[in-house]
This record gives structure tokens, sequence and C-alpha cells, in this order.
């Protein structure tokens, strides 16, 4: 798999992708299938690139087609955020 582009080279970092070089080209990774035909994990096994040793980045997905049924909170769950968070979603 290339971290050169696309969402795997946003997961890993765009210095640790500048970091391996032409290694970020072509990474080992293993992908897992469950029984129901869906992508159940997606391991990469990214090579040491300079003062950093190798490593393994691991995505687990589960719950194809069950969404959790989400509910507001309310009473004292309720509060509001702070205001850093406004203007981060506000621009």
């Amino acid at each position: 798999m290339s971290l050169t582009g696309g969402s795997a080279a946003e997961a890993v970092g765009e210095k640790e992708v500048a970091a391996l070089g032409d290694a970020a080209r072509q990474v080992p990774f293993t992908a897992v299938v469950g029984a129901d035909g869906n992508l159940a994990s997606l391991t990469l096994d990214v090579p040491a690139a300079g003062k950093a040793k190798a490593w393994t980045y691991v995505v687990k997905y589960l719950d194809y087609g069950a969404a959790p049924k989400l509910v507001a909170p309310s009473g004292d769950a309720a509060q509001q955020a702070p205001k850093l968070a406004y203007e981060m979603l506000n621009g």
C-alpha cells in the first residue's frame, strides 16, 4: 500500500511519510475481510525511517449497517461547549 497519497497518508502523517522517502511507496499491509464480506481490519507495517523505529498502524471496522441511535443529552448532562470549540467550528 502506498502512503504517498490518499487517506493512508493522512492517517500516518506528512512528516512520517516524508521521512520514509521511497519506502512510503510500498508499505506492507494485511487486510482482513469478515464473514459478512466487509473489511474487518487493516494493518500497515510501517518501516523504520530516520530516528523513528518501525511501527504498526491498525484500524478495525465493525458494525456495518448498524448505526447506533443517538439521543440528545438533557438535564445536567447537557452543557455549553467551551468558547474555543465554537470558534473552531465557526472558522
